[in-house]
């Protein structure tokens, strides 16, 4: 009996123990409860996340700053801004939906309210926007009431809200254009064109500025389609898309500090070379007949570069040419004069007139400036018919220059690029072929940065760029962190692991990026970035033939005569470390990689890579 209760409590103690190590962890923990598989339970947990979990992960997840849903013939699609293109939205700026179909009735729901109206297609971007708000209309209010007024040293006037357009031909304001996407301000803008001696300054989306010496198109009456703040400044308005906000500008040399003199943000170069300044292309023999370049010439015994190219871009034209000091001549690239040939800026470093410090050409030689005009002689881009073009991609490792050549394209050939991708932003900028669906064939060439073997495939053939590793990698780099036109700062650089994991993933890219291309293209073209910065014309003859147009020597030289774009970083920019951010052991790997592409090149017989992508490498 006794034994009989003892093994009766021995087994109540185990089944005790068993219960409590059900309910706890091997660490002591408490567990939670198995769900009961019970077939009413299992339909109420359904339920309950059907109709509470997910329309309230829903409505935080559009109600979070710059996301949105875009409809777009019926297709549900989730937008979500990105912070380097559209600054965060303040609290009093709800978000627009935009409802889009292919008619041209657009509906726009706004707070429960759908409103009809025609708006025009390059308008309808999703986009942050304010609503007529309190807030708002009494800011809009105070600004409608100023005449003239001091915006730092500038002496500025609101004239309004104008529409603008998408593209360059048909701009509200022809003249310069600048941009920054972190820093652009009403200050900043004025003061840009203000220099130039434009009278008037538009600012659009953000961190847009456009200069003017006309106005191309009349004001609108709707002052709210002007809402988007600016990307320096959030307590001021720059814009909308396509809206300007436009400035009349009172030139006052008295006020204006010499464009020279104005320091430069940390990190930047000081520009080209001594005695050059910004813009400087190079130097070359002046025509023998003045008409084959001089379309507008001028001369002053107080003649500098600044002066020089704000007069140019006055008379619309996209090169300044400076001469004996004094002379200033305006123009573009035509038959007889090219610029193939230049020669060392030795030759043109005779003292401007109006400032010794800086140089104005030579005796036989021109100081070539670029200005901030872009020429309008290939600006008529058309998109084809469907199917009229070849699958043709346009194919190259991120910051290898796609979007640039992509510019390039556009004007020698006239027939807009598609794209793989959708980015609002570059549409924005006029590539209108980004929302083409890119297997239509109605865009001359589509870029894509996919290297997988299907993808290579479902091509006729490949324009392959490739460009120096070292230089490419912080190039992405700088995208990452500036966008299309801005820079990454040196913590970037050195806070964290972060450029270390960069490196390393994104130079295996590089590499299989090019590798697989070689392989699995149908036909190929190899362009190297690096040649076609320095001899463009022979690089555009190669491309327009193998995508199967006629070169169009016009349109060529229309091009090379701004041939940069709005997403070129100006080398004069070009941030500058205090450090090399490569180590040893990136340039180790590096080197390998270099000599793998290399390889691959001279098995396919197409061009081998510039040896300056290794010095230490012997390729």
């Amino acid at each position: 009996m006794p034994l009989h209760a003892s093994n009766t409590r021995s087994s109540s103690s185990s089944s005790t123990s068993t219960r409590l190590s059900s309910r706890t962890s091997p660490y002591g923990f408490p567990r939670f409860p198995r769900l009961r598989r019970h077939p009413v339970t299992v339909i109420r947990t359904a339920l309950l996340i059907i109709f509470i979990a997910l329309p309230a992960y829903v409505f935080l997840v559009l109600n979070a700053p710059g996301n949105g849903i875009d409809v777009d013939g019926g297709n549900i699609q989730y937008v979500v801004a990105r912070d380097s293109i559209m600054p965060e939205r303040p609290p009093e700026a709800p978000m627009h939906v935009h409802v889009r179909d292919s008619n041209p009735d657009i509906r726009v729901i706004q707070g429960g309210n759908i409103e009809q109206g025609v708006i025009r297609r390059e308008a309808l971007q999703v986009e942050q926007a304010r609503d007529q708000s309190a807030f708002v209309t009494e800011k809009k209010d105070k600004r409608l009431l100023r005449k003239w007024r001091m915006y730092d040293w500038v002496n500025a006037s609101y004239v309004g809200c104008f529409p603008d357009a998408i593209q360059p031909n048909q701009r509200t304001l022809k003249g310069a254009f600048t941009t920054d996407l972190r820093k652009m301000t009403i200050e900043t803008c004025l003061s840009y064109c203000t220099k130039r001696n434009f009278l008037y300054a538009g600012l659009q989306y953000y961190s847009e500025c456009y200069c003017g010496s006309n106005l191309e198109r009349e004001k609108t009456d709707n002052e709210s389609l002007c809402n988007l703040e600016c990307s320096g400044n959030k307590s001021q308005v720059c814009g909308g898309a396509p809206y300007l906000s436009v400035y009349q500008l009172k030139n006052d040399p008295k006020r204006a500090p010499h464009v020279a003199s104005q320091p430069r943000p940390a990190g930047q170069e000081e520009g080209p070379m001594k005695g050059f300044r910004d813009g400087y292309r190079c130097c070359a023999e002046r025509p023998a007949d003045y008409s084959s370049f001089t379309k507008y010439m001028d001369e002053s015994d107080k003649m500098t570069t600044s002066i020089c190219i704000s007069v140019c871009e006055k008379q619309s034209m996209p090169l300044a040419a400076l001469f004996r000091g004094s002379q200033c001549h305006c123009g573009y690239l035509t038959h007889n004069y090219t610029l193939r040939h230049t020669v060392e800026p030795s030759e043109c470093q005779e003292p401007c007139a109006g400032d010794s410090n800086v140089f104005c050409g030579g005796k036989n030689y021109y100081a070539i400036y670029q200005t901030g005009v872009e020429d309008s002689r290939c600006t008529n881009i058309v998109m084809g018919k469907e199917r009229t073009f070849p699958l043709i991609t346009l194919a190259s490792f991120p910051g290898s220059g796609n979007t640039w050549v992509r510019y390039l394209v556009e004007r020698s050939t006239g027939i807009f690029t598609g794209s793989y991708y959708d980015d609002g932003d570059l549409y924005r900028k006029g590539f209108l072929g980004e929302r083409e669906n890119w297997r239509k064939g109605n865009t001359i060439a589509v870029k894509t940065h996919r290297f997988d073997e299907e993808h290579i495939s479902s091509f006729d053939g490949a324009i392959l760029i490739i460009r120096n590793p070292y230089k490419a990698i912080i190039s992405e780099h700088n995208r990452k962190f500036g966008g299309h036109t801005g820079f990454a700062s040196e913590k970037h650089y050195t806070q964290g692991t972060e450029w270390i994991d960069f490196v390393a993933g994104k130079s295996r890219t590089w590499t299989n990026t090019a590798l697989n291309f070689l392989q699995f293209s149908k036909k190929i073209l190899v362009i190297h970035y690096e040649d076609l910065r320095k001899d463009p014309y022979d690089s555009l003859i190669k491309m327009s033939q193998f995508l199967g147009q006629p070169p169009n020597e016009e349109r060529i030289l229309c091009t090379l005569s701004s041939p940069d774009g709005k997403f070129k970083r100006r080398e004069s920019t070009r941030q500058k470390l205090s450090f090399d951010p490569y180590t040893d052991e990136m340039r180790e790997i590096l080197s390998l990689y270099i000599k793998s592409v290399d390889m691959a090149l001279k098995l396919k017989n197409q061009s081998k890579l510039p040896e300056d992508y290794n010095p230490h490498l012997r390729l």
